[in-house]
C-alpha cells in the first residue's frame, strides 16, 4: 500500500513539473482598408492607405498597368500606411493593391485603388508659357488629389533688375506660403503702383498669357530647388513677394547652394522673374 503512495505522489510530483504550452496562435491580419492613389510631383504615384490590423509584420503592394494581372512591387514594414511609386511612365493607367500579412499568410482580401493615369508633366518642361518650376504636393495650397497643378516660371528675368518698392511703407498681410504669390502681388501693387519688381510681373503679357505675379518667399524656395539649367537663373538675388517690414523685403539668393533668403532694402535692384499658377 506504501509503495503505490508513493508512486502516486511522484507521478502528482512529475505532472506539478510539466511545463504548460502558452504559445499563442498566430491568424493572418485583417486587410488593410481605403486605399488612394494620387500623383504626385513629376512621374510618381503616391498611395496611401489604413491600417486596419494590429498584428501585421507589413505589407504588400501590388501593381498592375493597362488592365493587366497584379504582379508583385514591394513591401513594407508594419504600421506603414504609404509608398511612392517612381517606377512609372508617362500617359500609362494603373492601379494598386495592398495585402497585410505576418507569418500565418496575408490577409484575404487587399485594399484596392482606383486607376491612375500618369501625366507627362515634369519640371523643367515647357508648358503654359513658361516652364513648369514646381508641381504641387499634398498639404500645398492649390494641391488637388488626382489632379497636376503647380507654379510656371517665365523663360526668363524682367528686362532689368526692378526695386521692390515701396520703400519705408509697410505693405500688410504679404505672406510667405505657398499659394500667396498672387495676392501678395495684388497687395504690393495696391500700395506702391506698378514701378515695383510686382508690378513688372502683373503687367507682363508673355505666351498668350498675361496673369503674371512676383512669387512668394516659400514658391521662390520651391523653384531655386528645382531649378534647371534651361531656366537660366543667374547666381544672384532675386526679389519675392514677401515682406520683411516698412524698409525690407526678402531676396532668395540663386548664389547660395542651399537657398537662402535675406532682407534686402526695398530700393535695392535685384533681378526678377515672374510666375504664373496651372
Amino acid at each position: 500500500m506504501r509503495s503505490i503512495i508513493v508512486a502516486a505522489l511522484v507521478v502528482l510530483g512529475m505532472a506539478g513539473c510539466v511545463k504548460k504550452n502558452d504559445t499563442a496562435v498566430v491568424v493572418a491580419p485583417v486587410p488593410p482598408t481605403g486605399l488612394v492613389a494620387t500623383q504626385g510631383g513629376g512621374k510618381q504615384v503616391n498611395l496611401k492607405w489604413t491600417d486596419a490590423s494590429g498584428n501585421e509584420s507589413g505589407f504588400l503592394i501590388e501593381r498592375r498597368s493597362a488592365g493587366g494581372v497584379f504582379n508583385s512591387l514591394t513591401s513594407v514594414g508594419p504600421n506603414v500606411t504609404t509608398y511612392v511609386d517612381g517606377a512609372v511612365s508617362a500617359n500609362v493607367v494603373y492601379s494598386y493593391q495592398v495585402y497585410s500579412f505576418n507569418s500565418a499568410g496575408r490577409s484575404a482580401v487587399g485594399a484596392v485603388s482606383g486607376d491612375i493615369q500618369v501625366s507627362a508633366l515634369e519640371v523643367g518642361m515647357l508648358y503654359g508659357g513658361g516652364r513648369i518650376g514646381y508641381i504641387f504636393q499634398e498639404r500645398d495650397a492649390g494641391y488637388v488629389a488626382g489632379q497636376e497643378h503647380g507654379l510656371i516660371v517665365a523663360t526668363e528675368d524682367m528686362s532689368s533688375p526692378m526695386v521692390w518698392g515701396c520703400t519705408d511703407k509697410a505693405v500688410a498681410n504679404t505672406n510667405a506660403a505657398i499659394g500667396k504669390g498672387a495676392s501678395n502681388t495684388d497687395l504690393i501693387v495696391t500700395a506702391c503702383g506698378n514701378y515695383s519688381a510686382a508690378g513688372v510681373c502683373a503687367d507682363l503679357v508673355t505666351k498668350g498669357c498675361s496673369d503674371w505675379y512676383l512669387p512668394s518667399l516659400n514658391e521662390l524656395r520651391k523653384i531655386f530647388l528645382n531649378q534647371q539649367s534651361v531656366m537660366s537663373f543667374a547666381a544672384a538675388k532675386y526679389w519675392c513677394s514677401t515682406e520683411n517690414n516698412a524698409g525690407y523685403a526678402y531676396a532668395v539668393d540663386f548664389a547660395d547652394n542651399f537657398g537662402g533668403y535675406v532682407p534686402v532694402l526695398k530700393d535695392t535692384p535685384l533681378r526678377v522673374r515672374a510666375v504664373r499658377t496651372f
